[in-house]
């Protein structure tokens, strides 16, 4: 959850920014045109800087981002509901995410332009860390869910007469 929501948070950053808008300001409506209108690939590249000083270097940890992206309903819900979401690792291996390094300067997405975050945004961002325990890795450091230990039902035998 913790990954998810610090995404959340540098979009709506992101957001704000092209619609020269305070973070405070920008609607579930904002983020949903933006991810519509968009490509992805570079904006995903600018997410991972972000969150830690380097590009996302394998497929997995791209899709982790794409996904939510194609979707920014998730995205809204975790912004504008307070979605608690689950504990689920999203798979991959320890090597697929860089480690957070959250970043005082971002830059602009096709221009490249730097510009600095606003202070809510790099706030809120430390915040989510700090209640996650500060953790090194994107989807990392959670505790999974035990494992049903569900017991498998014995195949039922029936003979066939014929009388």
């Amino acid at each position: 959850m913790h990954f998810r929501k610090c995404v959340a948070l540098v979009v709506r950053e992101y957001v704000g920014q092209d619609a020269k808008l305070p973070v405070h300001q920008v609607a579930a409506d904002d983020i949903t045109k933006f991810c519509e209108s968009y490509k992805h690939s570079e904006f995903i590249q600018c997410i991972y800087y972000a969150l830690c000083g380097v590009e996302a270097s394998t497929v997995k940890a791209k899709q982790t981002v794409l996904y939510w992206l194609r979707f920014p309903h998730t995205i809204n819900l975790i912004l504008f509901n307070e979605l608690k979401g689950n504990n689920k690792n999203l798979g991959g291996d320890l090597g697929d995410y860089p480690q957070y390094d959250p970043q005082k300067k971002w830059v602009t997405l096709w221009v490249h332009q730097v510009f600095l975050p606003s202070e809510e945004t790099l706030k809120a961002i430390t915040e989510v860390l700090d209640n996650y325990q500060n953790p090194l890795y994107p989807n990392f450091d959670i505790p999974k869910s035990p494992k049903s230990k569900k017991m498998r039902r014995r195949p039922i035998c029936i003979e066939v007469r014929i009388l």
